[in-house]
């Protein structure tokens, strides 16, 4: 019976910290490790949504017209097992797309403002705005010709928005960044090669994005933009953003046609219904002492000639880890290539434990039977380290 009562405290504590946001974030890059502090952020895991942070239309309507076909309804965004849901769905309903419209004025696409729509479909838009940060969800796409899921921040003026993805149901294997700016962003660099585009770019990968959950990230610090794939940095935009942002998921039905990239409207092979899936959105500031200026020198050698022999600091990131606590009880999850090494410390430096990952590269431990003061983590890789402030 003992053995029983333990085994299901056990489940609880880690089911507790796997619901939990994290503590910190740390990134290996080749000039140290990046430390982010979790600000904000939201797992998903109540029983509805937290009006109080996030509302299910724009603040300015549910349909603009552009050859969207949806009207976000409040019904189509609902919470289920733990994860946001966005349902697109066939079904007629007589709206306003702009409530604090006249019914006969017409939209951007030709049409009126009130009119009955053939689809609706689910949106967030975050109450509060952020300016710079680390933004990531996780989440999986949309399958289905015209489906139009996605992730992004969007600014006080019109033209300043950062799109961490955006996806098209018709293409599962790829996925789409980009960048909005008042004058244009013309200084687009891809990762790997640095050519210049404008605007975005689309990240081809081996993975179905419709069938799995992947982390999607932005980060946004003066001077740039990084996106990511599952902890790995894939494209940056070199140039400065002035306004906060909200953050945004939604789920388009596109009704284009044509051939570009982002046309190819729904038809009858698309599925309905179909949903836009979020386990969670978490919000992080950079803590590093010393970060801004490691940044501001790093941004400032890109335009020079590479010297001989001598390898360009860049945003590749060789591990990752992710730090929880809760109730006294602490985990962490590990991803990349290159490992971590953890030790607790207490407030002396004295070590009190040495951990070890398990085969699936989590950590996990219980604070309360080491020490019953403050505890510290110390993180190192490659020659750099961490240090992490535990509760008691």
């Amino acid at each position: 019976m003992m053995m029983r009562l333990r085994s299901l405290f056990a489940v609880m504590i880690l089911t507790q910290l796997l619901t939990a946001q994290p503590l910190e974030m740390l990134q290996l890059r080749e000039d140290g490790i990046a430390q982010w502090s979790y600000v904000d952020g939201d797992e998903f895991n109540e029983s509805s949504i937290n009006e109080k942070a996030w509302r299910k239309s724009y603040p300015w309507g549910r349909s603009l017209g552009s050859n969207m076909l949806q009207y976000y309804a409040d019904d189509n965004t609902f919470l289920e097992e733990g994860l946001l849901k966005m349902e697109a769905r066939k079904q007629d309903t007589l709206a306003k797309g702009i409530p604090y419209w006249d019914a006969d004025k017409i939209l951007n696409d030709g049409t009126k403002n009130e009119k009955v729509y053939n689809y609706t479909s689910g949106m967030l838009f975050s109450e509060k705005k952020y300016y710079q940060g680390y933004f990531e969800a996780r989440l999986k796409t949309s399958k289905g010709k015209g489906y139009f899921p996605a992730f992004w921040l969007y600014g006080a003026n019109p033209n300043e928005e950062i799109d961490i993805i955006e996806a098209k149901g018709e293409r599962p294997f790829s996925y789409h960044v980009d960048m909005h700016c008042p004058d244009g962003c013309s200084d687009y660099r891809k990762f790997l090669w640095w050519r210049t585009s404008s605007y975005g770019d689309w990240i081809d990968l081996d993975e179905d994005l419709t069938s799995e959950f992947h982390n999607y990230a932005g980060e946004w610090v003066p001077g740039e933009i990084v996106f990511y794939f599952d902890d790995q940095a894939k494209d940056q935009w070199a140039g400065n953003l002035e306004h906060p942002a909200n953050v945004i998921f939604n789920l388009g039905i596109s009704g284009r046609e044509g051939g570009g990239s982002f046309d190819g409207g729904i038809d009858e092979t698309t599925p309905f219904p179909q949903t836009f899936e979020v386990d969670y959105v978490r919000i992080y500031d950079r803590i590093d002492e010393g970060w801004k200026e490691k940044e501001e020198a790093r941004l400032n050698k890109k335009g020079r000639k590479k010297k001989k022999n001598k390898k360009r600091v860049s945003k590749r990131v060789s591990a990752t880890a992710r730090i929880f606590q809760e109730d006294g009880n602490l985990r962490i999850e590990t991803t990349g290539l290159a490992k971590f090494s953890f030790r607790l410390v207490n407030e002396e430096g004295v070590l009190l434990k040495e951990l070890d990952q398990n085969t699936e590269g989590s950590i996990e431990c219980n604070l309360s039977e080491i020490s019953d003061g403050v505890v510290w983590l110390r993180s190192r890789a490659n020659g750099f380290e961490a240090t992490t402030k535990l509760g008691k």
